[in-house]
């Protein structure tokens, strides 16, 4: 718990902070065989300076020892108008460093959506590393933010395995920074129960 307060110390430091944004992330997989499943996700973004989105996905996705693959239709809700997107993700461990990589196609407009996370575990479940995350639409300027991260693994609740991370974001090209926490419930449904 040290460690959050810090991370939370050290964000409030950045005066400059132009969009504080606090993302709750709820990830569900249902399994249909060993390989195979169903995923949904929740996904509710904060902001205090840009528009606050509410995301639902659901679609199919396929495991391996390591590593899972999903692709689902997205549904996000914000109030400049609501979009449709094709949404693919990738999740990886491999020993201490973890590779989560998200593509999305907006069917509603002529953009792309891109979050890529790099970390690695350093301590007793805490990660660093580092995240980006981009908007290419056609005719507009990009939005490309890229900054260090650091996750905590807090434990369990209701069944659910519950982490927390923060990110500083920095974007050049709009000069602003944008902290981030998230709050994370994921949970796995097996045919012999949860795993």
């Amino acid at each position: 718990m040290r460690n959050i307060g810090s991370l939370i110390l050290l964000f409030s430091t950045y005066g400059f902070a132009q969009d504080w944004q606090n993302r709750d992330v709820l990830h569900l997989q249902v399994d249909v065989s060993d390989r195979w499943f169903i995923p949904a996700w929740s996904i509710t973004n904060l902001r205090t300076q840009t528009p606050s989105t509410t995301n639902l996905f659901a679609g199919i996705g396929r495991r391996g020892n390591s590593w899972w693959l999903e692709g689902m239709i997205q549904r996000q809700w914000n109030p400049k108008g609501n979009q449709w997107m094709l949404d693919v993700r990738f999740d990886k461990q491999s020993g201490r460093w973890r590779l989560y990589t998200e593509g999305a196609v907006f069917l509603t407009k002529q953009a792309f959506y891109e979050f890529v996370i790099v970390e690695r575990r350093v301590w007793k479940g805490l990660a660093a590393g580092a995240e980006t995350e981009n908007l290419h639409q056609l005719g507009r300027r990009d939005t490309v933010q890229i900054g260090p991260r650091a996750s905590r693994k807090l434990g369990s609740l209701a069944g659910f395995d519950v982490s927390f991370a923060g990110a500083l974001r920095f974007s050049l090209a709009q000069g602003h920074t944008e902290p981030r926490l998230y709050l994370v419930f994921n949970r796995r449904f097996t045919k012999g129960g949860r795993k």
